[in-house]
């Protein structure tokens, strides 16, 4: 997984389309999105980057972050 640095986190993703209009705040949501923002973040924390990053890589096995499992009601947005 390479996700693209500079895109913008889920939160930050949220929050840019709650300002535009497009999503309307939701306090169930938000606490999802915290969760995934933890997960974003640890995924992130996890890549190997560069020669010297694939090289430790090799020998060191990074520790999977937990994942996340979303439920509720239909129509809440999962």
């Amino acid at each position: 997984m390479n996700p693209n640095r500079d895109q913008l986190s889920p939160l930050a993703a949220y929050d840019a389309g709650v300002d535009r209009g497009e999503l309307q705040e939701d306090h169930g949501q938000r606490l999802a999105l915290t969760e995934l923002e933890r997960l974003h973040y640890a995924l992130l924390a996890n890549q190997t980057d560069g020669l010297f990053g694939r090289v430790i890589a090799r020998f060191q096995k990074p520790k999977s972050p937990r994942g996340l499992y979303l439920w509720g009601g239909v129509g809440r947005g999962k």
